[in-house]
């Protein structure tokens, strides 16, 4: 049986952080990836219905006019709801993950030297509770 292809979306206003983090999950074994420096580029791509959203909490945090990751993820939750958003700062404070999940968030990750593994585990497990909710989605229709 052949894996599904994985659409990911990666959202920072880092150029350095999102380079290389787009170079580690194109690595991935099906997996499609797409980068956008703005929660607005993002929100202008929904619709293209990505399996997972990496989301910098502090994206365009400097730029007047720009959505903040929080206004970012309530955004994407109020058009697609079902798509997982894993939040990811430098600041790693306990009042960034708390808001993060109060805002409906999926997950949250502190950017350090375990970010790509952590993230990874945790779109795996994402992965797996697709597949799981799809054959049972197939049994149930079936009966």
């Amino acid at each position: 049986m052949k894996k599904e292809q994985l659409r990911i979306f990666l959202v920072d206003s880092d150029p350095v952080f999102l380079k290389s983090l787009e170079t580690e999950f194109q690595q991935l074994e099906n997996s499609e990836v797409e980068v956008f420096s703005t929660g607005e580029l993002c929100l202008e791509n929904i619709d293209k219905n990505p399996d997972v959203i990496i989301l910098d909490y502090q994206v365009n945090k400097d730029t007047v006019g720009r959505l903040s990751g929080i206004e970012a993820l309530d955004k994407i939750k109020t058009s697609k709801p079902q798509i997982p958003v894993i939040i990811v700062s430098s600041d790693d404070t306990m009042d960034i993950a708390a808001e993060s999940m109060r805002h409906k968030a999926h997950d949250y990750v502190a950017k350090n030297n375990t970010t790509f593994f952590r993230l990874q585990s945790i779109i795996t497990g994402i992965s797996k509770m697709r597949s799981l909710e799809k054959e049972l989605d197939w049994y149930m229709r079936r009966m």
